[in-house]
């Protein structure tokens, strides 16, 4: 049997993959297992039978390993992508052939049509769209393709469309650029800022900002997140005031619009930039830019942005660094306490909490060194910014007493109880800031508005606002002046709220506020509206009173603006928000003719 097994090659490739059966013939017949002894096997043995041996060779199949199908997929897909990155390669190569050709030919094209914008900013505003866009529908088509290889080389990761001439907030609205003006146009615009809004609540420090000016002007670029939104900032607030000062504002709007839309292109840099005090300067300006907007939810974010930048660097706390200049420690106080007073306004104005709490913070107050208002100019001398810090206090408190969560919680006559005191500190303030101006004759209705007076009348009807908060809570007996005399427009003995004797003055500041700058009209529709509709309510609820038909007379310049930013479409000055105060004051204001009119009928019968 020894001799018929057999032994193969194993250095056969052929023979490797083959199997020898080494089972007899009996064996093999009967499926059994096999085991070989001398000349026989032990099977054979015990059946007493002959033992013969074929030898048979069977080929191996080899078993496929587990998954081989998706190992199969995934192997064409790498070749497959091995072939599209060759692919590209090559083009890129054979681009940047041809670019490196054709670049002395398009630098001196670029050189020539730019000219002097390239020269101001060399940091990227050459190359952008804004620019190219004027000249390059004037080159052939060849021109124009070696142009666009030359963009796709050289353009950053992120690409820098042109400026569209509009303002868009969306969700998904994306970067649109506005050229900046020459060297010697930028500084009238940052000049009319320092002596606008600068003036009275001083975000930048004029001399450091003015060395920054003349030394990153040139070389301003998004490269330098914190000095770019601040230069486009200034440059917007001055196109801002520049349209209160004329009749003519939509110029001005749109060129204010353009340098926002740049600061905001890169609000995402400076929310992550640590110890930047550019950087808060940059988010509290647009915030304050963004109030004169229909949704105050925008400057809402930039604010609650800056104060956690400037909690993180601590302006919140008492200055204990020694390192820092007596002016670096007073410029970092003011930009807290400007974005302290917006974060006030905007959260009684939004009914949200705000981002800092009183409790948390012991920075002390500006010096009160600040320029006002002088009795000369026929006006009174207010310290605007120290009195705009003390109303936003009882702001603060107003939301935090009578509309948080906690203080929907408590029964209504402790709330009364709270009002009351918070009436009587808003009091104090209003005896301390002499703001009642609408008595003389300032300027002429719909006519120019100064910068004084913008900064007065948004602090007089900031002050309406407050007040008519505090009111509904205040129980009906309070709060009642009596007006006796013959002068007086009211009978004598009748008793009125101070709060709608209030709201009717804040109503005549209506008539010096321009239409036409809707800015101006949107910082100061919401407190308006306030005052609109508690004049109509009282209407209602006392439609004998004398004054009835006079505050309907008062009330009706305002509903015409509201009509008129409800009807006008396809523009940033639309809003949902116009339409619905829209509705709510005509539907007051019929109920209250309605209630006059019952009133003169039955007067008439009896």
């Amino acid at each position: 049997m020894e001799e018929n097994l057999g032994t193969p090659n194993l250095f056969d490739p052929v023979a490797a993959d083959q199997v020898i059966v080494k089972a007899c013939d009996s064996c093999r017949k009967k499926k059994i297992r096999c085991n070989p002894v001398e000349n026989t096997c032990e099977q054979c043995i015990k059946r007493r039978i002959s033992c013969h041996f074929t030898p048979i060779c069977m080929k191996k199949t080899r078993r496929k390993p587990p998954g081989f199908r998706q190992i199969q997929e995934l192997q064409d897909k790498i070749a497959q992508m091995e072939g599209l990155l060759e692919q590209a390669l090559a083009n890129q190569a054979s681009n940047e052939s041809d670019s490196c050709r054709n670049g002395q030919k398009m630098i001196g094209i670029r050189d020539t049509q730019v000219g002097e914008s390239t020269q101001d900013a060399p940091g990227g505003w050459g190359r952008t769209g804004a620019n190219r866009s004027t000249w390059i529908s004037d080159q052939d088509s060849e021109l124009q393709h070696l142009v666009m290889v030359d963009d796709a080389l050289r353009t950053p990761p992120h690409p820098v469309p042109s400026w569209k001439g509009g303002l868009a907030l969306g969700p998904f609205a994306r970067a649109s650029y506005l050229p900046l003006p020459n060297k010697s146009t930028a500084l009238g615009l940052v000049t009319d800022c320092f002596m606008s809004y600068n003036r009275f609540f001083p975000l930048f420090d004029e001399d450091d900002f003015m060395q920054q000016f003349h030394e990153q002007y040139s070389t301003s670029s998004p490269g330098s997140p914190a000095w770019w939104a601040c230069i486009n900032v200034v440059m917007c607030l001055a196109h801002r005031f520049r349209a209160m000062r004329t009749l003519n504002t939509a110029p001005e709007n749109a060129m204010a619009c353009g340098y926002l839309s740049n600061a905001l292109a890169v609000v995402s840099e400076l929310n992550v930039l640590v110890n930047s005090l550019p950087a808060v300067q940059a988010l509290v300006g647009m915030a304050v830019i963004l109030q004169g907007t229909p949704d105050p939810h925008a400057s809402s974010v930039l604010v609650a942005a800056a104060v956690r930048l400037a909690q993180s660097m601590g302006l919140h706390r008492a200055t204990k660094d020694l390192t820092l200049k007596p002016m670096q420690i007073e410029q970092r106080r003011r930009v807290f306490w400007i974005a302290y007073f917006l974060d006030r306004d905007i959260s009684l104005r939004m009914g949200q909490p705000f981002a800092q709490d009183d409790e948390d913070m012991d920075v002390e107050l500006p010096e009160d060194s600040l320029c006002g208002i002088s009795r000369d100019q026929g006006l009174c001398s207010v310290n605007f910014f120290n009195s705009r810090i003390g109303l936003a206090v009882i702001q603060g408190q107003v939301y935090k007493k009578l509309y948080s969560v906690h203080a929907s919680r408590q029964p209504k006559t402790q709330k009364g109880v709270i009002a009351q005191e918070l009436s009587s500190v808003l009091a104090y303030w209003k005896s301390s800031v002499p703001i009642d101006f609408e008595e003389h004759a300032i300027v002429q209705p719909q006519g120019a508005l100064s910068v004084e007076t913008v900064h007065l009348l948004i602090m007089r009807v900031t002050y309406v606002n407050c007040l008519i908060m505090i009111d509904r809570y205040l129980p009906s007996i309070m709060n009642l002046v009596e007006y006796g005399g013959t002068s007086s427009q009211v009978a004598p003995g009748v008793q009125e709220s101070l709060c709608v004797t209030e709201s009717r003055k804040a109503m005549r500041l209506i008539d010096i506020t321009p239409i036409g700058d809707y800015a101006c009209v949107w910082m100061l529709l919401h407190p308006c509206f306030s005052a609109a509709t508690l004049l109509l309510t009282n209407i209602i609820q006392h439609p004998i009173s004398p004054q009835s038909q006079l505050d309907l007379s008062i009330v009706e310049p305002f509903l015409h603006l509201l009509e008129v930013l409800a009807g006008r479409h396809g523009e940033c000055t639309q809003s949902a928000e116009a339409k619905r105060m829209h509705g709510v004051c005509q539907d007051l204001k019929c109920k209250a003719r309605e209630a006059v009119a019952r009133i003169g009928v039955n007067l008439i019968w009896a």
